[in-house]
């Protein structure tokens, strides 16, 4: 130690100053090797080992880190006095031992200088009051370190059992650390298996998002579609408006023109009163041509008829078809709500699928569950709805054909050759007359309404047991059929108007008789 060079500066009587010098940290406690060093320098050898030991054990009773100030200073008053005690009582053994030699120089000596004997007194007096008073304080001090001897060896039961305590602590510590392990790995087990649950969920959850998408892009694919048909819807629409209209300008043009014949005929009518008195062939004939214009009126009057309510029927089909429209205005309303909540929905998912590893197995087992039920569901909702778009067959829109349009079909120009639909000519002489051609109106008029009401009777009856893309179809070749009917209307009035005009253009009384042969003039 490199202080032990100036431990000569202090001096056993000064062990306050020689602690603070020892502790240069300033920490109020020195150690016990520093107390050894310095009891070295000044004691050597005199200092016994054991002593040290004691100093030792007194500091793991009283649980000291270091030695502080005031028991170094305790201890060194205590070194001090016993080596005081050991001096004088090395001196009075030796002055005993002296003095059986010196018996006879002492007594000279107090013969020669009495006083002297006096200060030699005082001095023995002097150490036997050293000794008596180091007595008295062995004793204070022996009875005060079986005291705490004695505090310390209660202490130290107290702390034996405080030690089994904790050696019954720590053995519950044990067993509860190994009960812990225990329990850690079940945890690490199920929390493996949950890892794998999590992990087949999210490849399910994947799978179900890839089929979502899928789903989104065939909805996405039906849209269109279904916008492409309103388009053409509201464009077919349009154009039945203007046919209706122009049917409604015609039949007002063809009620003018009955009110013309009318005059016409009570003209003629007039005209066949003054004839009467000519003849009875040209009365005969009159009458002739007076039932001919009659049954040619009534039948007129019977084609107006048919004309309206066929009209009357066009508008209700046109409100149904309005309805029709709105309904699947509604539909295209609904679709586009359900494919807005489907997109919500897979962005949902695929942010749970990003998460991933917060979810526990229940929950991952629930979310795969409502995510099969939703699939499921919308998949039965919509089967009906996108079959056309899954089978990857969009539906078609029937179109009517040219030959329904068209001025040249055989059904509308067979009143004038008398031919059929198939090609084939009647063979009847008698249709030119007026009955024949009442009766050939009668019979198309006939299987018309009979053709257009089994088709209408199938189109209502397919409605109601087919899915919207087929109720659609159905609605488009209903339409065209009225298209049809109506076009054919319109031709029949053209038909119809032609042989007014032919009979206006023909001289009064220049007809011909109801057996097909020439009047009475020809």
């Amino acid at each position: 130690m490199g202080k032990s060079a100036n431990l000569s500066k202090f001096s056993l009587d000064k062990p306050a100053e020689m602690f603070d010098w020892i502790d240069s940290d300033s920490t109020g406690v020195i150690t016990l090797e520093e107390m050894r060093v310095a009891l070295d320098y000044h004691l050597g050898s005199q200092f016994k080992e054991d002593q040290m030991e004691r100093l030792k054990d007194m500091m793991e009773l009283q649980d000291l880190d270091g030695i502080p100030k005031d028991m170094f200073v305790e201890i060194m008053h205590d070194i001090t006095t016993r080596m005081r005690v050991k001096e004088l009582v090395d001196d009075r053994n030796r002055s005993n031992s002296a003095q059986s030699q010196l018996v006879n120089l002492d007594e000279t000596a107090e013969i020669e200088d009495p006083d002297s004997g006096n200060k030699r007194v005082s001095s023995t007096e002097r150490n036997e009051d050293v000794l008596q008073r180091f007595a008295l304080g062995i004793g204070i001090t022996q009875n005060s370190l079986q005291d705490k001897l004695t505090q310390e060896m209660a202490t130290k039961e107290k702390l034996n059992e405080r030690v089994m305590e904790l050696r019954k602590a720590a053995l519950l510590e044990r067993k509860n650390q190994e009960r812990l392990l225990a329990n850690i790995a079940e945890d690490q087990q199920s929390l493996e298996k949950q890892n794998e649950g999590l992990i087949e969920a999210n490849r399910r959850l994947g799978e179900h998002v890839e089929e979502m998408a899928n789903e989104l892009e065939n909805a996405k694919m039906l849209m269109l579609t279904l916008e492409d048909n309103i388009e053409n819807l509201e464009s077919r629409r349009d154009s039945l408006l203007e046919q209706l209209k122009s049917a409604e300008m015609t039949i007002e043009d063809t009620k003018r023109e009955l009110e013309n014949l009318k005059e016409e005929n009570s003209e003629l009518k007039d005209q066949l009163e003054e004839a009467k008195s000519e003849s009875m062939e040209s009365s005969l004939a009159r009458r002739k041509i007076s039932i001919s214009q009659s049954a040619i009126t009534a039948e007129l009057v019977r084609q107006k008829q048919q004309l309206e309510e066929k009209l009357k029927i066009a508008k209700a089909e046109n409100r149904e078809l309005r309805l029709q429209l709105a309904s699947q205005r509604k539909k295209m309303e609904e679709q586009q709500r359900i494919l807005e909540a489907t997109n919500a929905s897979v962005a949902f998912w695929k942010k749970q699928t990003r998460r991933g590893s917060g979810v526990g197995t229940n929950l991952a087992a629930e979310i795969a569950a409502l995510a099969v039920n939703q699939s499921n569901s919308s998949r039965a909702k919509n089967s009906n709805r996108h079959s056309a778009v899954e089978n990857g067959t969009p539906p078609i829109i029937m179109q009517p054909t040219d030959a329904k349009f068209s001025n040249d079909s055989p059904d509308l120009t067979r009143i004038e050759n008398g031919s059929f639909a198939d090609g084939s000519v009647e063979d009847n002489p008698d249709r030119g007359s007026a009955a024949y051609m009442k009766e050939k109106l009668l019979r198309d008029d006939s299987a018309s309404d009979g053709k257009s009401g089994s088709q209408e009777k199938k189109i209502i009856d397919s409605e109601q047991n087919s899915n919207p893309s087929e109720q659609l179809k159905l609605q488009k070749e209903r339409t065209a059929q009225l298209a049809a009917k109506l076009k054919e209307t319109q031709g029949q009035l053209e038909q119809i108007t032609k042989k007014l005009k032919d009979l206006e253009s023909r001289p009064p009384g220049h007809n011909m008789d109801g057996n097909g042969g020439s009047c009475c003039w020809c």
